[in-house]
């Protein structure tokens, strides 16, 4: 494993009924790219009936970095929006290499920028 996939690590991301937020939430994930070690975005769609997974195809199209949308048939709530999510970036990781995944929600109430502090923290640690 290269040393950049050895520090590199995964997003993955709930939402549910966020297309007021969810394009800057992208937006703000894909700007930390050239700063840090970031490899891709796992979104996930927990049955929502707005525009959010259309917003998310739209962004991941033209993406900078990897986004994959998996999309659930109904909303199975939030902890099962995560555990799809974390199944969908363990086979990601495993593949490729990568090393760390984080969680955060897309309504923007906790700051994507905060990333840095946690990889930080993640080099010594087993959970952060």
């Amino acid at each position: 494993m290269s040393a950049a996939a050895s520090s590199s690590f995964l997003v993955v991301a709930p939402v549910f009924n966020e297309e007021a937020v969810v394009g800057e939430f992208l937006r703000r994930v894909e700007a930390l790219a050239p700063s840090l070690p970031l490899a891709g975005i796992v979104m996930v769609d927990d049955g929502s009936a707005d525009r959010t997974s259309e917003i998310i195809r739209q962004h991941a199209a033209r993406a900078a970095i990897a986004v994959k949308l998996v999309r659930l048939s109904r909303n199975f709530g939030h902890q099962n929006a995560i555990l799809a999510g974390l199944h969908c970036a363990h086979e990601w990781a495993r593949e490729d290499g990568i090393a760390f995944i984080g969680l955060l929600d897309a309504d923007l109430q906790d700051q994507p920028e905060h990333f840095a502090e946690l990889l930080d923290q993640a080099k010594d640690a087993d959970v952060v």
